[in-house]
């Protein structure tokens, strides 16, 4: 994944830089070293970050109350 996928992603989820880094553990310089292209993205973030896509993805719209 490079850096320019991972903040399309990022600004998909509607996640600032501090919130993605908060939920990966991992330290906000570490996100802005990412998105830089300064340190390269370990493989267990690519892995979490696509599962944060796909949650979003597939999570239930809203559905109308049948009564």
């Amino acid at each position: 994944m490079g850096k320019k996928e991972f903040s399309k992603i990022r600004r998909h989820l509607g996640k600032t830089q501090n919130r993605l880094a908060q939920l990966l553990g991992v330290s906000l310089k570490a996100m802005q070293s990412f998105e830089q292209g300064w340190r390269k993205i370990p493989v267990y973030i690519e892995r979490q970050v696509l599962f944060l896509l796909a949650m979003k993805k597939s999570a239930p719209k809203k559905v109308k109350a049948c009564w």
